[in-house]
């Protein structure tokens, strides 16, 4: 536990530091303004970070708002790193060895980055973080644990649908039991209920609203990324 709160503690310090002190490039303004209105950003929304950003953002009324959000990235960063060295010691690993991992990681550019700005990657990556960290516990195949990793899954691909990734690996830890798998699915459902965000929010007509997802053919578009082309990061790969 000391070593898990030190690990937060000494990569939070960091985060603040070098948070970025105002809005940045790329999606930051977008994302800053989702939370700050509840609106509906770009495809699929992302309505976990909207909810999530807004939330932290109302428990500190001091600074920009902006600031608050990238401080809201810089403390999930030291977050997910006391998470992963927590996991790391559950299955095993020496101290020097996690510690070195978590080192390694949370020094990375690519971490620094997500960081210190307001983006959905510090958030996705402690949710990664934390899926690894329910995945280590014991008794994890139970129904209870099962249907928390379910959950925590389907709330993570609400922040960011690359979480998909991990699937494989969740499958598999569950395949010795099948009725984890069930109870872990129950949960991805209950999680990823979360989406009915779009819709909801789409018909107060907020500020901002990207695909006014407030008919079932709309909420589709915006779910599967159709103006993206679903699989590519950008429009430049939407279909015509």
């Amino acid at each position: 536990m000391r070593e898990s709160a030190a690990v937060f503690l000494a990569f939070a310090a960091l985060g603040v530091f070098t948070c970025a002190p105002g809005v940045t490039t790329g999606d930051a303004g977008e994302l800053a303004a989702a939370s700050a209105v509840l609106g509906v950003a770009h495809a699929p929304g992302y309505p976990l970070f909207a909810l999530a950003a807004r939330a932290f953002g109302l428990l500190l009324p001091w600074a920009a708002w902006t600031y608050r959000m990238n401080l809201f990235s810089a403390l999930l960063g030291a977050a997910g790193l006391s998470l992963l060295g927590a996991s790391l010691r559950r299955w095993g690993f020496s101290r020097a060895a996690r510690l070195g991992a978590v080192a390694v990681l949370g020094l990375s550019p690519a971490w620094r980055e997500a960081s210190s700005v307001t983006e959905v990657f510090a958030l996705h990556a402690f949710l990664a973080c934390l899926l690894l960290w329910l995945a280590s516990c014991e008794r994890v195949l139970d129904d209870g644990p099962a249907a928390a990793l379910g959950l925590v899954f389907g709330l993570a691909l609400g922040n960011h649908q690359t979480m998909l990734l991990v699937l494989p690996g969740l499958l598999l830890a569950g395949k010795a039991r099948p009725r984890a798998v069930v109870c872990a699915a129950w949960g991805t459902l209950a999680g990823l209920t979360v989406y009915a965000f779009l819709p909801i929010r789409a018909a107060a007509s907020p500020p901002l609203d990207w695909g006014h997802a407030v008919t079932p053919e709309a909420f589709w578009r915006v779910l599967t990324r159709k103006d993206y082309g679903s699989f590519s990061l950008t429009t430049e790969g939407a279909a015509a």
